[in-house]
């Protein structure tokens, strides 16, 4: 949207959008110019989607235009660390920092920045832990599996122990009447 700040994002409503442009008076600069900062952008199709999915929400969900601009800046800093950029979102939050004038707020602000990476880190670890632990139980089912299995075929080998020795009973005794029958010797 053209650098459209947060508090302007904010505060955009259904009856800004006139004739698929976005028409408003720029809260940073209103009152300096003779337009009142009047700003007029051409709504482009990549911005359509956002724009039916945010209008009128995001001053719900953000009950300041403050906390949009923090969620934003937090939003830019996971995109700074995804692609590895961690060095520059350091420097965004000591910039942001400074912008305060009192040494507390500072201090806050980057504290509250540290839990929100914190927060972020857990919520991984979280989804690893389930991630293995979903593992594990696969694992355990195909043990389960393997155990099951090996004891069909150690029923198995003992029914055809069984038969084996139940041949040989047979055989014997086949061999006993083809002797006696016979009046052959038997060898062995």
């Amino acid at each position: 949207m053209c650098g459209m700040n947060a508090k302007d994002i904010h505060d955009l409503r259904d009856e800004d959008i006139i004739n698929g442009r976005v028409e408003y008076n720029r809260s940073k600069t209103t009152g300096r110019r003779d337009d009142d900062a009047f700003i007029s952008i051409k709504i482009v199709d990549e911005v359509k989607p956002l724009l039916d999915k945010y209008l009128n929400v995001l001053r719900d969900r953000y009950s300041t235009f403050e906390n949009l601009d923090h969620a934003l800046a937090k939003g830019m800093e996971q995109i700074c660390r995804k692609f590895g950029w961690e060095e520059k979102a350091e420097e965004e939050a000591v910039a942001k920092a400074a912008k305060f004038k009192s040494k507390d707020k500072a201090s806050t602000v980057l504290k509250s920045e540290r839990i929100s990476e914190l927060e972020n880190e857990l919520e991984v670890l979280t989804k690893k832990v389930a991630e293995l632990e979903t593992e594990l139980v696969h694992r355990d089912q195909i043990v389960g599996a393997k155990d099951e299995t090996i004891e069909v075929l150690k029923k198995y080998v003992s029914s055809l122990e069984k038969d084996k020795v139940d041949l040989k009973i047979e055989l014997e005794a086949i061999r006993e009447k083809f002797f006696t029958k016979t009046g052959a010797r038997k060898s062995g």
